[in-house]
C-alpha cells in the first residue's frame, strides 16, 4: 500500500498542475480532522489539484489537527509517512 502512495505522492509533486505553483499551497485548519478522500475532494474544490488514488490505499488515513498552515508538499510527506 505505502509503495503506491508513494508513487502517487512523486507523481503529483513531480507535473506541477497548470498553473498552480505547489510550492505556494498551504494547508490551514480547514483541512483538519477529515479522511484523506474529503481532504483530496475539498483541495480539488479549493485549489484545483487533483490527488489521484486507490480508494483501498486511504481508506484508514486521515489529516491530523492542524495547528498553523503548511505548505502542501510538506503536509503530504508527512501525512503518507504517518501511515506507512
Amino acid at each position: 500500500m505505502s509503495k503506491h502512495i508513494v508513487c502517487v505522492v512523486f507523481l503529483f509533486l513531480l507535473f506541477r498542475v497548470s498553473g498552480q505553483e505547489l510550492t505556494t499551497v498551504h494547508i490551514d485548519q480547514q483541512y483538519s480532522n477529515i479522511s484523506f478522500k474529503e481532504f483530496a475532494d475539498k483541495l480539488q474544490r479549493d485549489h484545483q489539484i487533483r490527488l489521484l488514488f486507490n480508494s483501498k490505499w486511504i481508506e484508514n488515513i486521515s489529516t491530523p489537527k492542524i495547528e498553523s498552515p503548511v505548505l502542501l508538499p510538506d503536509f503530504l510527506n508527512e501525512l503518507l509517512r504517518a501511515a506507512d
